[in-house]
This record gives structure tokens, C-alpha cells and sequence, in this order.
């Protein structure tokens, strides 16, 4: 049986500097979907035990795009209520107001929230 999941936080995985994430959760697989601020994400995440999950995901904040890998850890007993804490490894590319590119660039990031 799926399960939905509500969270706020900071960190790609929440669209930037402050974000809401809504999640479905069905055994082992968890898709979201984060609205910030300042962008947007999805993703989806394998729990490979109750407390650590892998996942992947795409965003976009402001005039930054990209993709990431993902290793998640909950607090809690079970990941529906409580912190989790993730670290999120990916590549961006960043544009100017003006249309101009930079290079594509590799980054390693922390994401945290709160699930309720």
C-alpha cells in the first residue's frame, strides 16, 4: 500500500534554500516531487534498509539545472515522521541573466528536512 509523505527542508532535494517535498512511498521505492523558493525537483529513492535509502533525482533553482545521486539517511525508526539527512553528488550547469553558459560542473551537496 502506498503511503504519502509530506516534508520541509533545505538542500536540492527541497529546491534551494527552503522547500516543501511531497513523497509516495510503496515498499521499497519512494518518488517526490520538492517545490522551494527558488526551484523545482523530482526524484525517486530505494530504501535498502528502513533508515538508508540511494536515489536520483533532477532539479532547477534559479538559473541553475542538473541531476544527482543520492544517499539518504533517517533518524528515525521508520522514515515515514522524523529528520533525515542526505548527501547529494551531481552534476549542474549555471547560466547568466544574460544567456551565456559556464561549464558544466560536479558537486557534492547536503540536504536536510523534515518528514511529518
Amino acid at each position: 500500500s502506498a503511503e504519502i509523505n509530506h516534508s520541509l527542508g533545505a538542500g536540492v532535494q527541497y529546491a534551494g534554500a527552503v522547500g516543501y517535498q511531497a513523497s509516495i512511498q510503496s515498499g521499497k521505492s519512494n518518488f517526490r516531487l520538492g517545490l522551494g523558493v527558488i526551484g523545482f525537483t523530482a526524484g525517486y529513492d530505494y530504501f535498502i534498509t528502513p533508515k538508508i535509502a540511494l536515489g536520483v533525482q533532477a532539479f532547477g533553482i534559479v538559473l541553475i539545472t542538473g541531476y544527482a545521486l543520492n544517499l539518504n539517511y533517517y533518524f528515525s525508526p521508520t522514515p515515514s515522521a522524523g529528520w533525515m539527512l542526505g548527501i547529494d553528488v551531481g552534476k549542474y550547469n549555471q547560466e547568466n541573466w544574460f544567456g551565456e553558459d559556464y561549464p558544466t560542473r560536479t558537486a557534492a551537496l547536503i540536504s536536510a528536512g523534515y518528514r511529518f
